[in-house]
């Protein structure tokens, strides 16, 4: 009896063990293929879409999300952050191009910054929200007041960071 009870405590052990191996090694294995797709993150000619546009797509997303921003060091954060924890993204520069290729592709979220030229956070989160309802915007700022967040929500941001 004590032998049987014995080998079912080895079985037990030795298939959690077997299934933490297996999760850590699924884990690392998709996180090596999103660092590629990093590496990978190709320019791609979106001209008559977006000229500044860089896609970078995950097998099985979490979400779809587009980032505007006019510095592209924040959107190269934006991708590195994204992409290792498994969404699909893409980064524009401009507002225009955003509404471009919100009209064209489908997204979960859009991340936009407030302090724009030509067009800023505000406009691009009335027009979004305009064009695809059901999206929902989140609004990025270094230079964040009462003011602009009441003005973003009554827009229909979701989120003011």
């Amino acid at each position: 009896m004590a032998l049987l009870i014995l080998v079912v405590i080895i079985f037990i052990i030795a298939d959690i063990s077997i299934r933490i191996i297996s999760k850590r090694l699924t884990e690392k294995k998709q996180k090596k293929e999103r660092e590629q797709i990093l590496q990978e993150s190709l320019r791609l000619d979106f001209s008559s879409v977006a000229k500044t546009l860089k896609r970078s797509e995950v097998q099985n997303p979490k979400a779809k999300i587009l980032c505007v921003d006019d510095e592209e060091v924040i959107l190269g954060s934006f991708r590195k952050i994204l992409v290792l924890d498994g969404y699909s993204i893409d980064t524009v520069e401009t507002g225009q191009e955003a509404l471009g290729l919100i009209q064209k592709h489908h997204y979960d979220f859009v991340f936009t910054d407030l302090k724009m030229p030509l067009m800023d956070g505000v406009e691009v989160t009335k027009s979004v929200k305009h064009l695809r309802p059901d999206i929902d915007v989140i609004i990025i700022t270094g230079y964040a007041s009462v003011e602009t967040a009441v003005e973003t929500m009554r827009y229909g941001a979701m989120d003011y960071v």
